[in-house]
């Protein structure tokens, strides 16, 4: 039986591991989280990265702060 692994926040320094929101599907949406999470916009992304609700306003889940 494979190892259980934990899903932890991508933003740097966060640590939290619950609340997940995945990636969005619209790549131009998605390019501006890698901007938020990475300051740069990578050449690959994992499909497993997450962020957790501490990134999101609560207005709307579409805004990361």
């Amino acid at each position: 039986m494979a190892p259980k692994t934990t899903k932890c926040c991508a933003v740097p320094n966060c640590g939290k591991t619950q609340s997940f929101h995945r990636l969005p599907s619209d790549p131009n949406i998605m390019k501006e989280w890698m901007k938020f999470i990475f300051n740069e916009d990578p050449d690959r992304v994992s499909k497993n990265l997450v962020l957790c609700s501490l990134h999101f306003t609560w207005t709307s889940e579409n805004s990361t702060k």
